[in-house]
């Protein structure tokens, strides 16, 4: 489900538990209550808006509000995570992305 894949997501980019320290049980308590693992991490480089912002709306606490499957990979195959990708590597090397970018995409 997209929820489960928003966490697949977020591990993906952390390489660590989304919930340390806690159990499944504990988890699971979390999660109901809308506690969501945490994209901002001084120990793991910026994330790309456009994924943070899917994966919020993945996690929206109503399954009904979720993004479908379809909405999901039309985000994963767009020009603006591939934009939001680019600025953050070259940000992070001291360069400017922009050249790159496929004309037309600002």
């Amino acid at each position: 489900d997209v929820f489960s894949f928003a966490t697949v997501i977020w591990y993906t980019w952390h390489c660590a538990d989304p919930f340390p320290g806690l159990s499944v049980p504990e988890v699971c308590m979390a999660v109901a209550r809308g506690e969501r693992p945490v994209f901002d991490s001084p120990d793991t480089p910026q994330a790309p808006t456009v994924l943070v912002e899917l994966a919020n709306a993945m996690w929206h606490q109503l399954p009904n509000s979720r993004p479908s499957a379809a909405e999901i990979l039309n985000i994963l195959q767009g020009d603006e995570l591939t934009k939001d990708i680019l600025h953050l590597a070259f940000q992070q090397a001291g360069h400017d992305a922009s050249a790159l970018l496929p004309p037309g995409v600002p």
